[in-house]
């Protein structure tokens, strides 16, 4: 980062001022360094109280006001940083098929008698995803809007292009259904709780149309033992016959996804 700092402090008391005020020059770099580097900041306040004790104010005010946008001058863009990242983070790991980031990146938020309550996600509180029993948006591309922040809250809007959608949950019970290449835009709102970025009671999963596949392809394999064996129960059979009939699904929406992308 290059640029330069302006600091014009005039003190009409102060009777050494001069008509056309006091300007220092700082640029940018060492106004970087001042704030990562936490003995500048104590050396820059120390020169700020021995310039009060020499009377001279004006220079004493502009080594403070320094000091506070050094300090500042890297704190929104390493928030901002780290909320991108931890965005990116959720978002792209979901969407390649991790299932249990809700665990450790999500929190639920809920408002009770006009206070916030923060719960993290279980295991059996949507904190781990069945990709095979859970709702959730089968996509085929992803774009991240630009993040807003405001404090500790952050918000952004990622845009996919949904070709499944599911309805109902667990096997039996879930089914899949192939829609037109539809792009929809799924609002994210993220918080910052203890100096740690987390996405905010998270909506559908968003997950790959490949990832998912993937996933149906290997537990068909793994099945094929299950319906082999004449010794496999009623239910046994009728789950590895849903996996195999989403599997070929999936598969045939992926011929066609691919069959429509411009």
């Amino acid at each position: 980062m290059s640029g330069l700092l302006v600091l014009d402090v005039h003190d009409d008391n102060d009777d050494d001022a001069e008509d056309e005020g006091w300007c220092g020059h700082f640029s940018l770099d060492f106004l970087e360094r001042l704030s990562v580097r936490s003995y500048s900041r104590r050396l820059l306040r120390a020169a700020a109280v021995l310039t009060l004790i020499a009377h001279s104010r004006r220079v004493a005010f502009a080594l403070l006001l320094c000091l506070g946008y050094g300090q500042n001058l890297l704190a929104a863009p390493a928030a901002a940083g780290q909320a991108e990242a931890a965005l990116a983070a959720f978002v792209q790991g979901e969407y390649e098929g991790s299932i249990d980031l809700r665990l450790t990146q999500a929190v639920r938020l809920s408002t009770t008698k006009g206070r916030t309550v923060r719960q993290s996600m279980s295991v059996d509180d949507g904190g781990v995803i069945a990709l095979e029993a859970d709702p959730l948006l089968v996509v085929d591309s992803m774009t991240r809007g630009p993040l807003t922040i405001k404090g500790d809250r952050a918000s952004a809007v990622v845009t996919v292009t949904v070709v499944a959608e599911t309805r109902g949950e667990g096997i039996p019970g879930r089914t899949i259904h192939p829609t037109s290449r539809q792009f929809r835009a799924q609002p994210f709102e993220l918080r910052r709780i203890d100096g740690v970025w987390r996405i905010a009671n998270p909506g559908l999963p968003l997950v790959s149309l490949a990832a998912i596949t993937h996933d149906y392809e290997q537990n068909d394999l793994a099945m094929q033992a299950v319906r082999a064996n004449p010794g496999s129960s009623a239910s046994q059979r009728e789950i590895a016959g849903i996996i195999h009939d989403d599997w070929q699904k999936l598969t045939s929406i992926g011929r066609g996804a691919l069959s429509d992308r411009p």
